[in-house]
């Protein structure tokens, strides 16, 4: 039998017993608590699973989409972009703005028509033929544009960048899809000859194939054609380091400095096709593409449209106008 003291003593003992279990499985949890905040991580503010909706309605899945790097120009002619961009496909491959098979002959680029300087190229279609479809070739942004009037008829030009470097021009455009052309309404009246273009405020993201535009050239003379160049702001092109080139184009280092020969970077299927059409007058000269002879001068009857370094004074509500050299030249025989 237990005597009092030896019932007190184990009285005495069980809750002691009991505070130590207590505290060993206070320290299990606490160590339990602590390997799943270390497996798991302290939530990190940078990141977020929750949709970044930009003021364009366009949801990214971070604040740095790719999309937002933005290319600014220096004084010398060199391009910067605001933030590291993306790498351009290797090897670049351009798909085409349009139907190819359509196409009745091109227009090179990097050449003189009309005794002015024109970066870009062009695609010519059967005469009266001008409801074709223009769509983007690749991502970009639509930085600027300008409509302007030829012999009294409407036209507009727009220029993209792709984040990686690629800036592309579509010009000549007649009838413009419905995104394009309420963007094309905030720019100021058109004027004849005066393809000055007009900077957006609030850039506007594409995607490629997106439809630009459903006519092109001019109506009234059945001339059915657009303007497509293309420039590579990463590098200045091989005409442009030599200083006769560069004199002669100094007021023009955003385009002439920038341009490429496009039909150089398309597809095996289209290459052969551009191949075997023929070219639009003044010929398959170009200072950007590979063994052709190098550009001169021209007296053709070509309409200069007015050059485009100077700046316009007439703002509009969402856009900045801006001096864009070597405005939309006239293809297809004009």
């Amino acid at each position: 039998m237990l005597d009092e003291n030896q019932k007190n003593d184990q009285i005495t003992e069980k809750p002691s017993k009991s505070r130590m279990w207590l505290v060993v499985v206070l320290i299990f949890i606490v160590l339990g608590l602590g390997g799943y905040f270390a497996f798991t991580g302290r939530p990190n503010k940078s990141k977020s699973n929750v949709p970044i909706t930009g003021s364009n309605g366009n949801k990214s899945s971070t604040s740095t989409d790719s999309a937002d790097v933005r290319w600014m120009m220096a004084s010398d002619g060199t391009y910067s972009a605001s933030s590291t961009p993306p790498d351009c496909p290797t090897p670049l491959v351009l798909p085409l703005p349009t139907d190819i098979s359509k196409v009745v002959s091109v227009l090179y680029p990097g050449q003189y028509r009309g005794d002015n300087y024109k970066p870009h190229g062009g695609f010519r279609f059967d005469d009266g033929s001008n409801n074709q479809t223009v769509v983007a070739p690749l991502d970009a942004i639509v930085i600027d544009g300008s409509r302007y009037l030829v012999d009294g008829e409407i036209q507009y030009t727009f220029d993209f960048i792709n984040s990686c470097g690629i800036k592309y021009r579509l010009g000549h455009l007649r009838t413009l899809s419905p995104t394009f052309s309420a963007l094309a309404d905030k720019f100021p009246a058109a004027q004849e000859m005066d393809s000055r273009t007009t900077l957006i405020d609030q850039p506007v993201k594409i995607t490629a194939s997106d439809t630009i535009a459903t006519a092109v050239g001019l109506l009234s003379a059945n001339n059915a054609f657009f303007d497509y160049g293309v420039y590579d702001l990463r590098q200045a092109n091989e005409i442009s380091k030599g200083t006769v080139f560069q004199t002669a184009h100094s007021d023009d280092k955003d385009l002439s400095w920038h341009g490429i020969c496009w039909l150089d970077f398309l597809s095996s299927t289209d290459t052969a096709i551009i191949q075997a059409l023929p070219a639009t007058s003044p010929g398959s000269m170009s200072d950007y593409c590979a063994g052709s002879a190098a550009a001169t001068t021209s007296s053709s009857p070509i309409p200069a449209v007015e050059n485009a370094t100077s700046t316009s004074n007439s703002p509009t509500n969402s856009s900045n106008t801006s001096g864009s050299s070597s405005g939309s030249g006239t293809g297809g025989g004009r």
